[in-house]
């Protein structure tokens, strides 16, 4: 049991020398340090220079980290220059997007502005044929030889079946056969 004290007081002697004295001065030299970090110094250097650590740091292992750090040096501007060629990239390829996405859209509106041309077409067929029931027959097939193949099969188209009747029996026999194969070519082929 004495032996137990004895060891108790050896112990917090031990405590007390590690709290009071080299925590402290631990404490101390890592704030120095710092402050002199933060004030422009570099106190790592300033020991390398001084004649008794100096002997201590062995040049070849500081000319090792040297090249060391040039390697990594080198790597990092390696590694940048890559980077700024695939960020160049990938504004080529965004530019290129974009332009793309103009043209779809530039499409996109021909096609509205297309099928509202269609609509306008077909509109004035109906009207045209509308029209061409007040006209005499003979005179209707004289216009519709003259017109375009394909305007004047659509006409034909919208007609009644009555009035288209007397349009072709007004034509030659050859136009009204050309005009009727046409028109069953069209019905066949939708």
């Amino acid at each position: 049991m004495a032996k137990n004290a004895k060891e108790g007081k050896k112990t917090s002697k031990l405590q007390w020398i590690l709290f009071v004295i080299v925590i402290p001065i631990i404490f101390a030299i890592a704030m120095l340090l710092i402050v002199l970090s933060v004030m422009g110094i570099n106190p790592i250097n300033q020991l390398k220079e001084a004649p008794v650590v100096s002997s201590f740091v062995d040049s070849k292992d500081e000319e090792i980290l040297q090249s060391q750090l040039e390697e990594i040096q080198k790597e990092n501007n390696n590694k940048n220059t890559q980077i700024e060629n695939l960020q160049s990239q990938v504004s080529q390829k965004e530019a290129k997007i974009e332009k793309l996405e103009n043209e779809i859209a530039d499409l996109n509106v021909e096609l509205e502005r297309r099928e509202e041309t269609l609509l306008t077409e077909e509109e004035a067929i109906k009207k045209m044929s509308n029209s061409f029931s007040g006209i005499e027959p003979k005179i209707a097939a004289e216009i519709i030889v003259e017109m375009e193949e394909q305007v004047a099969l659509k006409l034909l188209e919208q007609m009644s079946d009555e009035e288209r009747g007397k349009v072709l029996g007004a034509m030659k026999p050859e136009q009204a056969a050309s005009y009727t194969d046409s028109l069953i070519e069209r019905k066949s082929a939708e």
